[in-house]
């Protein structure tokens, strides 16, 4: 029988949707406040966002009228019927983020200032958005909206949320790197995070962010859409800013890749990554790229998030993208660097004179042209056909029984399947050994043939991935590391893993987010270089604690599989029975 689900619980169900984490929660937040025609945005998160956050800014605040039905479902000023879709330019539009992050939450609370306002009001809401106090507070033209124990009323979402703090921090602090000013608040202690000022300059807030080095690996780019078929006299155009080609300009990982529709952050597609790859392959591209379009060509109603969105002719907009980025790229293809050596000329005395005509004399030496050729002389070969061998008959009943016989195709296949284990080995009876290359052994009614170098080479490979701890080159001096916030926690957090694979970091806990590390000491090998990005980027990917603690780089594990190849037993000496045995 089909019952109406109620009201309450519905709402809980879309609310759950609509803010998934952290970093959705605090996005929303600070779309509001760029809605609100902010111009500095402040995230204060307190114990990594666990405890709460906050999310300040100096918009134009919440007009006393509205205060009852800010938190309420579907509340906007944005839009007022389905057809503004088509023409909506801000962030938010559907009246869903501040209802639905105060059902998903502890405590929600907003502090909020108009500047017709003399003073600012405090506000406090149930789970439910209905206003249920209201008080006056000082405060400056703008908003503040307080979160406290987020996911608290979903019990299994809160345990996860609590239980992976770290990596929703992470995530949160990806999300706004390119945007605001953060900070995160830890044991009464405040430290800022992130900080970009409000300049209209992408390239300055690149800077801001990231560093001037990192700004200087990147080329701008300004592609114009040829043509539009259906739109005429309209500017389609894409802006921004993409990684050179060359060595040492791209990056392990894609966590610097930004789209943007309009100004909107989207997750975007791949033509990027595929036409780099046309012209550099270890390596991935930086980019941060916005696609102006006219806002009725693009749907944005499409995820909770708006992360996707949906183009009218998208992919006419690809492949004039992929056009202008390999016109970009195309020159760097027959590019190289060459060293210039400076001569300084002398004044030739006799001896130089006499050098030179000598030398001068030996380049106008040639080869004479014709090759002199040798004949090799081949003794005749004599073929002697052999008889073939004489056949023997054998003779066999025309009838025999068989006991052990399975009609059933699935039992038969499943009899001729074996589940070998590690452990299984050690129950192994060694037989002896074949062709000097394959050890014969027996285990119950199976008869096992195993390669004696791939089974020697594997376990060699295995043991040196659990016991090596790699060999370290001190430094000169400690070396400066232009790292992001999310980096910089990662290795704080698995120091013992990184020095592990030879890198060591000197720490100051005084300094400012992301220069508290430098780097004294580096994994040394003949043969192999790593970075330590890469480890960072393997260990934000990996989804458990416990899998972090066993990573290693690609380039160490192709050492340890190239030395457990070389001390392997070859194929071709002979083993005792208790080297079988082993």
């Amino acid at each position: 029988m089909l019952k109406s689900i109620p009201k309450g619980d519905v709402q809980k169900i879309c609310s759950g949707q609509s803010v998934v984490d952290l970093a959705t929660a605090v996005k929303e937040l600070v779309e509001n406040a760029l809605d609100a025609g902010a111009t500095a945005v402040e995230v204060k998160l307190k114990e990594f966002g666990h405890v709460g956050f906050e999310v300040s800014d100096n918009g134009q605040g919440i007009p006393e009228a509205d205060h009852a039905a800010i938190a309420l479902k579907h509340y906007t000023s944005k839009i007022r019927a389905f057809e503004d879709l088509e023409r909506v330019v801000s962030f938010g539009f559907r009246g869903e983020a501040l209802s639905s992050i105060c059902q998903l939450s502890g405590v929600f609370s907003v502090h909020t200032r108009t500047a017709d306002d003399s003073i600012g009001t405090l506000l406090q809401y149930d789970q439910h958005g209905a206003l249920i106090s209201s008080s006056k507070k000082a405060r400056a033209v703008g908003t503040t909206v307080i979160v406290d124990d987020l996911f608290l009323p979903l019990p299994v979402r809160y345990k996860d949320f609590t239980k992976n703090i770290k990596k929703h921090y992470g995530k949160t602090l990806r999300i706004l790197q390119v945007r605001l000013r953060s900070a995160s608040r830890s044991n009464n202690l405040r430290q800022q995070v992130l900080s970009t000022e409000a300049n209209r300059a992408v390239a300055n807030n690149i800077a801001n962010v990231f560093g001037s080095k990192f700004l200087k690996t990147l080329v701008a780019v300004d592609i114009s859409l040829p043509f539009w078929p259906d739109i005429i006299d309209s500017a389609f155009h894409i802006t921004g800013f993409v990684s050179k080609v060359g060595a040492g300009v791209g990056r392990s990982d894609n966590d610097r890749q930004f789209f943007y529709v309009n100004g909107r952050p989207v997750d975007l597609l791949n033509a990027v990554n595929e036409i780099w790859r046309q012209y550099e392959m270890k390596q991935k591209p930086a980019c941060v790229l916005n696609f102006v379009v006219p806002p009725d060509a693009v749907d944005v109603n499409v995820t909770p998030d708006k992360r996707e969105t949906f183009v009218r002719h998208e992919s006419h907009i690809v492949e004039c993208l992929k056009a202008g980025l390999t016109d970009l790229y195309e020159p760097s293809r027959g590019t190289f660097h060459v060293q210039t050596t400076t001569i300084s000329a002398t004044k030739a005395t006799p001896n130089n004179k006499r050098r030179t005509s000598l030398l001068y004399s030996i380049s106008k030496a040639t080869m004479d042209d014709v090759v002199r050729q040798r004949k090799l002389h081949v003794e005749h070969q004599q073929q002697q056909q052999i008889d073939p061998a004489r056949r023997r008959r054998l003779s066999l009943p025309r009838a025999c029984a068989i006991d052990n016989a399975v009609d059933d195709p699935v039992e038969a296949t499943a009899s001729l399947q074996r589940v070998l284990t590690k452990a299984d080995f050690r129950r192994m009876h060694v037989i002896g050994q074949f062709n000097l290359g394959f050890i014969i052994a027996r285990l119950d009614a199976d008869l096992f043939i195993i390669d004696q170098h791939a089974s020697d080479e594997k376990f060699r490979y295995e043991m040196l991935q659990q016991t090596t701890v790699l060999h370290q080159q001190p430094l000169v001096r400690p070396m400066a590391l232009e790292l992001t916030a999310v980096e910089e926690m990662t290795i704080l957090d698995h120091l013992p893993l990184f020095k592990k694979q030879g890198f060591h970091f000197q720490v100051d806990p005084a300094a400012p987010v992301t220069q508290k590390l430098r780097l004294i000491s580096v994994p040394f090998s003949k043969h192999t270089q790593v970075d330590v990005r890469e480890l960072v980027s393997l260990v934000l990917e990996s989804p458990h604690a416990a899998a972090a603690a066993t990573i290693r780089l690609p380039k160490t594990l192709a050492m340890f599989a190239s030395r457990a190849c070389r001390s392997a037993v070859m194929i071709g000496t002979a083993l005792k029975r208790e080297d079988m045995q082993k």
